[in-house]
């Protein structure tokens, strides 16, 4: 799908067909995949949380998709934070992969305190509108090798650290 298409009109929509679908099949999820995170007003004007109770009623477990220790290197989170990118020796940052052709995806430093306050909002926003499902992707971009706020910490212990940041937020259940 083309992200930046992602709406509520769209989403409730789909929703409805696939609530249509489900008769006689085990979808139990609908989830809201990439795309959601920006203009996030003006694309979802009744709000999440409102966009989470429609899912209820259809008997779907809200589901969201996020990508919180990664940004796109032109994104305004890396524009306005660039401390919290993981940069190699030379303070260039360390690139994970493509988002499209003109954007490029980094590690955000999960050691890092303003990162982890960025993270915990991010995941209590999720709680707080109703998700109960959460597809944590690109989570391998904390772990990438490079300098990190806490110079004692490798990639492994970084993930680590993203894991439980997000474990302690939703809880075990």
């Amino acid at each position: 799908h083309n992200r930046t298409l992602v709406s509520e009109q769209l989403f409730t929509d789909h929703t409805h067909q696939l609530s249509d679908a489900q008769k006689g099949l085990p979808l139990q999820i609908a989830l809201l995949d990439g795309g959601w995170e920006t203009n996030t007003a003006r694309r979802f004007p009744s709000g999440l949380g409102a966009l989470v109770g429609r899912v209820n009623e259809l008997s779907f477990r809200p589901g969201v998709w996020l990508a919180p220790f990664a940004t796109g290197s032109g994104s305004r989170l890396s524009k306005d934070h660039p401390d919290w990118i993981i940069r190699d020796e030379n303070g260039v940052p360390v690139v994970y992969g493509q988002i499209g052709p003109d954007d490029e995806v980094c590690g955000l430093d999960s050691t890092h305190p303003g990162v982890q306050d960025y993270v915990r909002t991010l995941v209590t926003a999720t709680k707080e509108w109703g998700f109960s499902f959460l597809v944590l992707d690109y989570l391998v971009c904390t772990s990438v090798r490079g300098r990190r706020y806490d110079k004692t910490k490798n990639g492994a212990q970084a993930l680590r650290i993203a894991l439980h940041l997000v474990r302690d937020i939703v809880g075990s259940g």
